[in-house]
């Protein structure tokens, strides 16, 4: 069985500045894999 943890940001949330984009989409990424995997997350503007 394949399975995939998944983080995205989006430039509204971070900019357009790659290390911003892959470092946004790599916490998403571990919150995906901590709140049980195979899972999509999404980076979300702090409020």
């Amino acid at each position: 069985k394949v399975t995939a943890s998944i983080g995205v940001a989006g430039t509204d949330a971070v900019g357009t500045e790659v290390d911003s984009l892959i470092g946004a989409a790599d916490k998403a990424m571990y919150t995906s894999k901590q709140t049980g995997k195979n899972k999509v997350s999404f980076h979300e503007l702090a409020s």
